[in-house]
């Protein structure tokens, strides 16, 4: 108790220091605390909205043909061990609104399902009642609508228009999640559920479903219900499919996770560096006092005691304050991340895992960072500090230098090994780079007398000054990184697409194709440009016993050579194509072969309809398709393993580009009822550029606090050089400083750490941009030299660091003249 109280007066004597030291761990708890929570409650969004989109199905049965016969729902519900079966239908049309509007915007997909309270798909309702006759609608449509339960919408039917009545509003589910707004209506259909009967009536398709979902008894062996189903599949065409939740389908976004975390605990880590400059500087203050305690009796560890209960007082403050902070911050993010994706969800933050990290790590972090501080204070030697006497100024060992120039050649090395190491040599080398840049100044002599005096303040704390400067440079070095991964991404969205879209129009299609209706579908097609449709095919495949599952496309060869939905550039597409000919070969998009994590060469199992196909990794390619967690096979090998899979799929190349609006309408308007989906490749190039613009924000921000923090840490810097020259500043001023000129010098000296840290993350940035370029995998990206966030870093760092330094300044200022001539 006696410790706790002597460690809050030390903390209450240095007040300033004290505060800004708290407020900076404030603010990395709280980056830390946001990053984490978004991060989290992204992955469970994720995977909560695939499993209700799925409907929490074990199993689905599904027909080769597109749909088959209802009496199969009835047979699979009343099969052993099955708990729950649902059966689905989903067709398309056309919905007329009091607002005139396109006939893209006017698309409307209706979900027939045979229980609409089936406890697999639950709706939240709103309003309204689930037993009536009608559609149900989620929130956001009925609002972009501007309709209500007990109004009617037009629809268009092959048997003719009906006014249909809305018997409820929902809450938003992925089953029913359409456009945000009506420009995304464009590319994005609306999407409403009914009865099945009354799908089935509306469309003149008695007895006739798409899909059978079914879920399992717990109490069953689930080899044996598969077994008692399969009996029951009597029609060669019908297959059972397992359900498997990879949340990689839809979430694909480890990278930015990547980067979130860099960011966030990029401002924890400079708040721990703050914490273990302040301790420092109080260990080294406190040493007469630290020398006394020994000589009355205190043991080591118990001055270990003192100083370690003023970091859990700090610690358990920041996290107090932090958190709720970094709550409100998370939220903010979250919606700003799922905005940039142009989805409007309903989300709750996830803190279960957040709290508890955060807890342990803003309690150990700083533990971590008060060691050597600690070591120091139980190191303190009695008779040399009561006595007084002076130390020698160490300069920095040898050793130091030589470990940061070794390191220095490793930023050759491959697989961002290089980038690390540039890193570390740089921490190795900061007083050295320091110390040369400040012999600069001072031969340039542009910042006059007060700065010539500043440069030389600079060089005796030069470890203090270049630690302050490092921490300043890492945080440009990481926005001017990230910022050049963007602007590159963003730079090669038209390039890449132009390689792997296949053209310059894509269609999916609601049901497989009969013959008849691709018939229809090229007569249309004809005259306006080249069309190939294809088949693709869902599949399950293992990594580390985890059941995982990624999308096999048929690769048409002829139609590849010119308009490929794949690329690699150190190898040209038809040589790839035609490796794909032989047996079993297959190429696999960069995100599903990093998932897969084998090596070309080697064989990867699929399985399919308790199947299992083996096949040959021959190469790892750059498509747009399935952003890239996908896999290529030769239409013949596909036919060859993938029996009677009709296409869902189509691509077109339109002659003239200027048609493709207009094409796009005829399309739309002859075969609403079929595409489920229709986008050229201007749109998908605007889609991805306004991703883009809302992702970049997140990571502006968070760059922002970083260099708050920095400037935090520069403050606390100066305020304790101050300290340190009390007497020197006081000397000063008898000899004729006036406080203009004390001023002037306590603001040139931020500037010098603000110059030196602006001048070092400029080029720690560059160099590491361009390693990054040159060692990454992603043809995406290049070195590309971001303009708008160099001038950004260097405004915005000689900016935070005057304003860190005109509170030191003041302070300097207003010291009284016969207390500063009384220090020692």
């Amino acid at each position: 108790m006696i410790s706790l109280r002597i460690s809050l007066r030390n903390l209450i004597r240095k007040k300033y220091r004290t505060l800004f030291t708290l407020l900076a761990m404030v603010i990395g708890i709280a980056s830390m605390f946001a990053v984490i929570s978004t991060v989290e409650t992204a992955k469970k969004m994720t995977g909560d909205r695939l499993k209700l989109y799925l409907g929490n199905a074990d199993y689905s049965i599904l027909s080769t043909n597109g749909t088959f016969s209802e009496v199969y729902l009835d047979k699979i519900f009343h099969t052993e061990g099955v708990d729950h079966a649902l059966g689905l239908m989903h067709r398309r049309s056309q919905v007329e609104l009091k607002e005139e509007r396109s006939k893209l915007q006017s698309r409307l997909r209706i979900t027939g399902l045979s229980s609409l309270d089936s406890n697999m798909l639950h709706f939240n309702v709103l309003k309204g009642n689930l037993n009536e006759e009608g559609i149900i609608i989620p929130k956001e449509t009925a609002e972009l609508w501007k309709v209500n339960i007990g109004d009617t919408v037009m629809i268009h039917f092959p048997s003719g228009k009906k006014n249909i009545k809305i018997i409820a509003i929902v809450q938003n589910t992925p089953l029913l999640e359409g456009p945000n707004d009506w420009q995304e209506a464009d590319n994005k259909i609306w999407r409403a559920a009914a009865s099945l009967s009354l799908v089935q009536k509306w469309y003149m398709e008695e007895h006739r479903i798409d899909e059978v979902r079914i879920k399992y008894d717990q109490n069953f062996q689930a080899s044996h219900i598969t077994n008692e189903i399969e009996k029951e599949l009597l029609e060669k065409d019908l297959y059972l499919q397992k359900v498997i939740l990879d949340e990689k389908q839809t979430n694909q976004l480890d990278d930015l996770y990547f980067m979130l975390y860099a960011v966030g605990g990029l401002a924890m880590l400079i708040s721990a560096f703050i914490l273990y400059n302040t301790l420092y500087v109080n260990v080294m203050e406190r040493r007469n006092e630290i020398a006394i305690m020994k000589t009355i009796g205190y043991t080591t560890q118990q001055i270990k005691q003192l100083f370690l209960s003023e970091v859990l007082i700090l610690s358990v403050l920041g996290i107090v304050i932090g958190i709720p902070i970094g709550s409100i911050l998370s939220k903010f993010l979250q919606q700003s991340l799922f905005s940039s994706f142009q989805e409007n969800l309903t989300f709750q933050m996830q803190y279960a895992y957040t709290l508890p990290t955060v807890v342990t790590l803003g309690i150990l972090i700083p533990l971590i960072a008060a060691l050597l501080p600690l070591k120091f204070a139980s190191k303190v030697d009695i008779i040399s500090n009561l006595k007084n006497t002076p130390k020698e100024s160490k300069s920095n060992p040898k050793w130091r230098l030589a470990i940061g120039l070794v390191l220095l050649v490793g930023a050759f090395l491959p697989n961002g090994i290089g980038i690390i190491c540039i890193f570390i040599a740089i921490f190795f080398l900061a007083p050295y780079i320091t110390q040369l840049l400040l012999n600069i100044l001072t031969h340039l002599k542009l910042l006059g007398y007060e700065g010539k005096v500043a440069v030389n303040n600079s060089k005796r704390t030069l470890n203090r000054s270049a630690s302050m400067s490092l921490i300043l440079a890492f945080v440009i070095c990481l926005g001017l990184l990230v910022s050049s991964i963007f602007s590159s991404i963003e730079k090669n969205i038209d390039k890449d697409l132009s390689k792997s879209f296949g053209g310059n129009i894509q269609l999916s299609f609601e049901a497989p194709l009969s013959d008849i209706k691709m018939e229809s579908i090229k007569k249309a097609i004809n005259g306006y440009g080249e069309f190939n449709l294809y088949p693709e095919k869902i599949v399950g495949w293992e990594r580390n016993n985890e059941p995982r599952q990624f999308t096999i496309i048929s690769a048409d060869t002829n139609w590849y050579k010119k308009y490929p939905l794949f690329y690699k550039d150190e190898q040209s597409n038809s040589s790839i194509l035609n490796q794909l000919e032989k047996e079993n070969n297959i190429v696999l998009g960069e995100y599903a072969f990093r998932e897969w994590g084998g090596k070309i060469g080697e064989n990867i199992t699929v399985f399919d309809n308790n199947k299992k196909y083996q096949f040959k990794v021959i190469g790892k390619v750059t498509t747009t398709q399935h952003s890239g967690y996908t896999a290529f096979v030769s239409k013949k090998i596909f036919d060859q393993n993938f029996k009677v899979i009709k296409p869902t799929k189509g691509l077109i190349n339109v002659r003239d580009p200027e048609e493709e609006q207009q094409f796009k309408n005829i399309l739309v308007d002859k075969f609403s009822n079929e595409i489920s989906d229709i986008q050229s490749i201007k749109e998908e190039a605007k889609k991805q550029q306004d991703t883009l613009s809302g992702i970049k924000p997140l990571f502006n921000i968070l760059i922002i606090i970083a260099i708050l923090v920095a400037g935090i840490g520069i403050l606390n810097s100066l305020i304790i050089s101050i300290l340190d020259r009390l007497r020197e500043i006081g000397v000063m001023r008898t000899v004729a400083f006036t406080n203009y000129q004390i001023h002037k010098m306590i603001i040139i000296e931020g500037v010098i750490i603000g110059i030196i840290g602006v001048f070092i993350g400029i080029v720690l940035g560059l160099v590491t941009s361009y390693l990054n370029a040159q060692t990454i995998s992603d043809s995406q990206i290049d070195f590309v030299l971001p303009i708008d966030t160099l001038i950004m870093s260097v405004f915005s760092g000689i900016f935070i660091s005057i304003l860190a330094a005109f509170m030191p300044a003041y302070k300097a200022t207003k010291i009284k003249l016969i207390d500063s001539l009384k220090q020692e």
